[in-house]
């Protein structure tokens, strides 16, 4: 048996921060400091979508059951139907975009449910859940 490198996703136009795998999918998404999330298609290698976000992209997180894709910059979450996403391409629009008045640090989807927890450093550090 040999190891090694199976295929490389070239798209981005900067350095890549985070990646995720979907649940039962086979769909991968990469966050870039490009201020896009990309959608791959790990069987092809290909990209399926480039979704902006409008700030650098420091994380993204699939939820559970696989259906909403959370990308996190410094400042901004955006949530979207990635499959919808996908299919609009350069037009997609988010499900929900929500700027923060502190720096992000990261966020999870709550197991078994839509609710996304994202947690902040300010003055007063913040931890919000979104729906």
């Amino acid at each position: 048996s040999s190891s090694g490198c199976v295929r490389l996703l070239l798209g981005h136009t900067g350095p890549v921060t985070d990646v995720a795998i979907a649940p039962r999918a086979e769909v991968a998404a990469s966050a870039s400091l490009d201020e896009t999330v990309r959608l791959w298609d790990l069987g092809s290698g290909r990209a399926r979508a480039s979704l902006p976000h409008g700030e650098p992209v420091s994380q993204v997180a699939f939820s559970s059951d696989g259906q909403l894709l959370a990308s996190i910059g410094a400042r901004r979450v955006r949530i979207w139907h990635w499959e919808a996403a996908a299919s609009a391409g350069a037009g997609a629009e988010p499900l929900l975009s929500c700027d923060s008045p502190v720096m992000l640090l990261g966020a999870a989807f709550m197991t078994g449910s839509p609710l996304l927890l994202a947690c902040g450093l300010g003055e007063d550090p913040i931890l919000s859940v979104l729906t």
